[in-house]
């Protein structure tokens, strides 16, 4: 599984890069890998610890951003048809600037992804709306959207529901970078056929550092998820992951510092990556 994500990602680099060049498009492809502690109650997955594998590509100019995402979970059940689970997701934005400090826009996608035993996958769309505002050193975002199960295993997973999402960046300077980001999404999360109402919850912390004045950058990460089935946080059967992260990235075409990419390039904007909400219930 993960031989084919890496094929996938190699892919993506070249194709960004080589769009990128030819026709001096701000683009960033990273790739990443982390550790997980799990911390579940009351459902299959029984492994504390796991590894993560992944990596994005996009590509933009002043009016669209296009991503693809890709991501490996380890496994988290001790059973052994339980290989992991694998997402891939492929997203647009359309954006409009009224002014140099305000960007706003609406974004869409598709996202498919295996359950943690691989039997079954599932294909979600989602859609929102964006918006940031910027400052010298600081940018302040936010997402609203609604995501829908459409084919495949339609059941087993996160069904439909809004979800919101909120950022901020804080630059100390121009080549680096400190972002804290949560998130919520609420909806139909049927595992047993009763169609239970249920949250999710998102939340990290990233550091970035540009190396040199090249176009490579590293960052470090924190960032937790819950997932549960059920709508009581005292009876239900739920999951905690906390993931601690490193992500190499390298800036395609028309590039600059860390901080304009981020204000003006490529990372304005990602769609939200709802991997585990869409994984988890099955086992949950």
């Amino acid at each position: 599984m993960k031989h084919h994500l890496t094929a996938a990602i190699a892919a993506i680099a070249l194709t960004f890069s080589g769009a990128a060049a030819a026709n001096e498009l701000s683009g960033v492809v990273s790739v990443n890998i982390g550790v997980a502690a799990l911390d579940s109650s009351d459902s299959q997955c029984d492994e504390d610890k796991y590894f993560t594998f992944g990596g994005d590509a996009r590509v933009s100019n002043q009016k669209w951003i296009f991503e693809l995402q890709g991501q490996s979970i380890g496994s988290t059940d001790n059973t052994d048809d339980d290989e992991g689970s694998i997402s891939f997701m492929a997203a647009g934005h359309y954006l409009w600037e009224p002014s140099d400090e305000l960007v706003w826009g609406v974004f869409g996608g598709v996202q498919h992804t295996t359950f943690q035993d691989e039997d079954d996958t599932a294909y979600h769309a989602f859609v929102g709306a964006e918006a940031a505002r910027h400052w010298d050193r600081a940018t302040v975002y936010g997402q609203v959207g609604y995501t829908y199960a459409f084919a495949e295993e339609t059941d087993n997973t996160w069904e439909s529901g809004p979800f919101v999402r909120a950022g901020f960046r804080y630059f100390p300077d121009e080549n680096r970078k400190i972002e804290v980001e949560a998130g919520t999404g609420y909806g139909d999360h049927d595992s047993d056929g009763s169609s239970d109402k249920t949250n999710n919850y998102a939340w990290g912390v990233e550091y970035e550092q540009q190396i040199g004045q090249g176009p490579f950058s590293f960052a470090v990460s924190y960032r937790g998820y819950y997932t549960e089935e059920g709508d009581n946080f005292d009876t239900a059967n739920d999951a905690t992951d906390h993931v601690f992260g490193l992500s190499f990235r390298m800036a395609l075409g028309n590039t600059g510092s860390v901080q304009e990419r981020h204000q003006r390039g490529a990372d304005r904007f990602r769609a939200p990556n709802h991997h585990r909400a869409y994984a988890y219930p099955d086992q949950l």
